[in-house]
């Protein structure tokens, strides 16, 4: 008779735990007492052994999704004839569905929220921003909010570094992430540049809209700096507020596959007493004030992410942009 394997019990507040790693997969012999896989709560990771010996069997859960305790994740069978792919529909946390008391799905209705959408336009010039990260993220694979898979200790040693993981994630590091991960890095240096731009022809253009935001017009332009620049590499440009809040800026265009991947933040300061900002870690901030009838772009970058001689080109072709938007066109 097969072997259930449940979602123990590692903590007397536990009521539910993610599993990071599977150590052995379906089909593998196991013994009583082998590490079966690794789960993480909200103090620790630790393996969980297995409490049969036989094969792994209809694995149940895949990883990242938050099992509650008592739920069945895999079984133990003695025979490796009867091994199965699945004997049930897997577990998943979605919220949209409830079982009836005849045991069938009922499937809720789902509320479509209005868009968050906002498309400003200046004359021939366009800008579109879209608040909404979670359907961007399927689009691009990157969002500010979403839960990275990691270890405790991993997530511990990355902010003692100043590293960001979704920003290792999109530069190719494989989720979980495991502190000996984050060991193996090389953190790169920091480094910062700065610009000073006449604002007059930019102004103009604003002042014609009511709604425009600064942010994301210098997203939009450091976008078509990046592209025209650096055509083989994907740039996330990502938007924080002075608020707390963060979105990542929407574009058309979507990153190949196998692609480097960059993220910058921008952070407009131009309605503030502020004169610019610097990360201090290992993040890629462009920082917009307003001073003087000129705008300050100071460019804070991190050497593993952007070389200096790119980040000079960069900030150059960017602030080209702003003293004659016309370039946003070419």
């Amino acid at each position: 008779m097969p072997y259930e394997i449940k979602m123990p019990q590692l903590g007397m507040n536990q009521d539910s735990a993610t599993i990071v790693t599977w150590l052995k997969n379906e089909g593998d012999g196991v013994n009583k007492g082998d590490p079966v896989f690794e789960v993480e709560t909200d103090k620790a990771t630790m393996e969980v052994e297995a409490q049969a010996s036989g094969y792994l069997s209809a694995i149940q859960v895949e990883l990242g999704v938050e099992v509650p305790v008592g739920n069945l994740i895999a079984t133990i069978v003695e025979n490796k004839k009867d091994v199965l792919k699945s004997i049930q529909e897997p577990y998943s946390d979605d919220k949209n569905q409830s079982v009836a008391d005849d045991g069938s799905k009922i499937e809720h209705e789902t509320i479509t929220e209005k868009s968050n959408e906002v498309t400003p336009e200046i004359g021939d010039l366009s800008f579109k921003i879209d608040t909404n990260s979670k359907d961007l993220s399927k689009k691009t694979g990157f969002s500010p909010n979403e839960k990275v898979l990691a270890s405790p200790k991993a997530k511990v040693i990355a902010a003692e570094r100043g590293l960001d993981m979704r920003r290792l994630i999109a530069r190719g590091l494989k989720e979980p992430i495991h502190s000996a991960d984050i060991m193996g890095l090389q953190s790169g240096e920091q480094s910062q540049l700065m610009a000073v731009v006449q604002d007059r022809l930019l102004l103009e253009l604003i002042q014609t809209s009511e709604d425009i935001d600064k942010g994301n017009i210098f997203a939009s332009f450091l976008l078509g700096s990046w592209h025209f620049l650096f055509p083989d590499k994907f740039l996330h440009v990502q938007i924080n507020k002075l608020d707390g809040s963060v979105s990542l800026f929407k574009e058309d265009i979507l990153p190949e596959e196998g692609a480097e991947e960059v993220i910058v933040s921008i952070i407009n300061l131009c309605d503030t007493r502020l004169f610019s900002y610097s990360s201090g870690q290992n993040g890629n901030v462009l920082s917009v004030s307003h001073s003087n009838d000129t705008f300050i772009l100071n460019f804070s970058f991190n050497v593993a992410d952007i070389k200096l001689q790119e980040a000079a080109f960069l900030l150059n072709e960017l602030a080209e942009r702003v003293e004659d938007p016309i370039r946003q066109l070419i």
